[in-house]
């Protein structure tokens, strides 16, 4: 959790004068986004508003029209910290002055460099640092495999209804929200729960 804690913190660095640095507000929000749907790097930087239902508290993960590949992406639970910060996002989620943010690579090599993180750290950590913590907390196996999209809907035919029922991933939505308050504790930024 503090590597997590670290990163978020880069994202959100300020000046000696207390201003902002500028140019990392995409960094910032492909942080959270990983945290709040466990996905992919590559899902993350598709992901745009149309993909995200507010009434249902879903976010398909993966966009209308794109064929399911090996790497499966879930329709995922939303969770609550994560909703705002939705809400006020540009139509493509992750984005640098409007465009479409394709890799955040440099960045994680800069923390590798500058903060001493390990090498092995990269933008795919988020997705298994969640998983870690969920089994850890006893987050029950079907909910994890089915927000990390290792439970493909098909192997039943009562699965393929699953993200239809109000308590769908509500143990992962649970334990994001319950995790990202315990993060809050060691970041300056705002997460969207109270400190």
């Amino acid at each position: 959790m503090q590597q997590l804690a670290t990163i978020i913190n880069r994202t959100r660095e300020f000046t000696p004068n207390g201003a902002k640095v500028p140019g990392r507000d995409h960094l910032f929000m492909f942080i959270l986004v990983g945290i709040a749907t466990w996905a992919r790097p590559d899902a993350i930087f598709d992901l745009t508003r149309d993909q995200v239902n507010f009434d249902s508290r879903r976010i398909a993960l993966n966009p209308e029209g794109r064929g399911q590949t090996k790497k499966y992406r879930p329709v995922v639970a939303m969770p609550d910290f994560i909703t705002e910060f939705l809400k006020h996002a540009d139509h493509q989620i992750v984005n640098y002055c409007g465009r479409k943010v394709a890799s955040v690579r440099g960045f994680f090599q800069d923390l590798q460099g500058t903060q001493g993180l390990p090498d092995w750290l990269q933008a795919k950590s988020i997705r298994h640092t969640m998983a870690k913590h969920a089994r850890a907390a006893g987050v029950d196996d079907w909910h994890v495999s089915g927000q990390l999209g290792h439970r493909k809907p098909g192997r039943s035919t009562t699965e393929i209804y699953a993200k239809y029922d109000p308590s769908y991933l509500s143990e992962t939505r649970q334990f994001t929200d319950d995790f990202v308050r315990q993060l809050q504790k060691l970041v300056r930024p705002s997460l969207g729960v109270d400190r």
